[in-house]
């Protein structure tokens, strides 16, 4: 049996929701088996950027579908709206969400800049508490931390 892409959508966004779960708090210490190490954010942002990588085409690809179909007459509204046009607005609108996600891979890859190189300055005690950086505190550029 085939899986349809409205199952693929669904197991990408319980995964994300997964993830969310999962790094709710600190580590083992908080009863949870979330990040502990620096590199474990690392390879959680690379995972991500994979994600944000391929939303554009998932994306592109729904648009298309929307376009062709619009055209041809296969797209309706139940409020009433001109189909095609609602279609190939959504079309216009799905594509803007692939170049947020763009925008997205961009901001993380150079989070990765700098998550490639972080280290724990703790040994492994098994005890991790969290990192507490107050508002206004953290660098939001690299060019902030030279």
């Amino acid at each position: 049996m085939s899986v349809t892409p409205i199952e693929h959508a669904s197991t990408a966004a319980e995964a994300v929701r997964a993830l969310n779960h999962a790094t709710l708090s600190a580590g083992p210490a908080n009863g949870s088996d979330g990040y502990v190490w620096p590199a474990d954010v690392d390879a959680v942002t690379a995972q991500l950027a994979i994600l944000a990588q391929r939303l554009p085409q998932a994306l592109d690809q729904a648009a298309r579908w929307l376009e062709t179909s619009a055209a041809t007459g296969r797209v309706g509204h139940d409020k009433g709206l001109d189909g095609e046009r609602a279609g190939v607005l959504a079309a216009v609108l799905l594509r803007a969400g692939g170049a947020a996600a763009e925008t997205m891979l961009r901001r993380l890859d150079e989070a990765r800049q700098i998550t490639a190189h972080l280290t724990s300055t703790v040994p492994d005690t098994g005890h991790h508490g969290p990192l507490v950086v107050r508002a206004g505190e953290a660098p939001t550029s690299l060019r902030e931390w030279e």
